[in-house]
This record gives C-alpha cells, sequence and structure tokens, in this order.
C-alpha cells in the first residue's frame, strides 16, 4: 500500500513539472510572458531560450549565448543607461492573435519601464515542433 501512495504521489509531481516546464511554450502569451519576465530579471541566457529565428528554426547554443551577451553588455555599459530605462520592469497586459493557419501569432505586450511610463510592444510568435517561440532577428 506504501509502494502504491508513494507511486501514485511521484506520479502526480512529475505531472506538475512537466506542466509547469511546457506551460511556458504552452501559448503565444505564455512563452512572450516568460521572456519578458527573464529579461525584467536580468537572465539574458534564459529569455533567450523562448526565442527562435524567423525562419521557425530554433537558435543554437552558441547564438543564444551572442544574443545574451549583446543584452548584457548593454545592462553593463554605462553609456547604454538611457537605453535601459525603456526596458520593461513590470508586464501589464498581454494580447495575442493566432493566425488562421495556426503557425504563427502577433502578441501585444503592455509593460511599465523603468521610469513608470506605460509602453507597447508587439511581438511575433511561431509555432516549432508543439511549442511557440518569440521570432528575432538573427
Amino acid at each position: 500500500m506504501k509502494k502504491l501512495i508513494l507511486g501514485f504521489i511521484l506520479a502526480i509531481g512529475a505531472m506538475i513539472t512537466f506542466s509547469a516546464c511546457s506551460s511556458e511554450n504552452g501559448s503565444p502569451s505564455d512563452v512572450t510572458k516568460a521572456f519578458y519576465e527573464a529579461a525584467i530579471q536580468k537572465d539574458f541566457k534564459k529569455a533567450m531560450d523562448y526565442c527562435c529565428k524567423k525562419d521557425g528554426k530554433l537558435l543554437t547554443q552558441e547564438e543564444k549565448d551572442q544574443l545574451a551577451g549583446l543584452f548584457q553588455l548593454k545592462v553593463n555599459n554605462p553609456e547604454q543607461k538611457d537605453a535601459l530605462k525603456d526596458m520593461p520592469a513590470k508586464i501589464s497586459n498581454i494580447e495575442e492573435k493566432i493566425a488562421e493557419d495556426g503557425q504563427t501569432a502577433e502578441v501585444k505586450v503592455k509593460y511599465t519601464n523603468g521610469e513608470g511610463q506605460e509602453k507597447e510592444d508587439t511581438n511575433k510568435c511561431r509555432l516549432v515542433d508543439g511549442k511557440w517561440y518569440m521570432e528575432v532577428d538573427k
């Protein structure tokens, strides 16, 4: 009986873990929110995990590292402080519109920047191997 209960608890734990991981790429809104939250935390390597190229190919680890490094350089460069003021500090709203083919989407994000101003971005997302990713220029 104890083995049955323990097995049941482990199975539930695994389901929760896998569903939490997959929910970050479960919809265009989910992946966009995860990207912005990672960027707000200045975890640019994690943010790059939610990105793909415009042609639908996933970024290589080298490409992810390069892009994350560029973001990090901006954060660490005192001359870029004005540009950093425009970075998101808090997400206030996300709206998605999935294309008829179900393979691409546009996601509008409203956020508050570092100076307390309301801003809006529109991001393109793409479905790759059953998961949503934000498109980046690479």
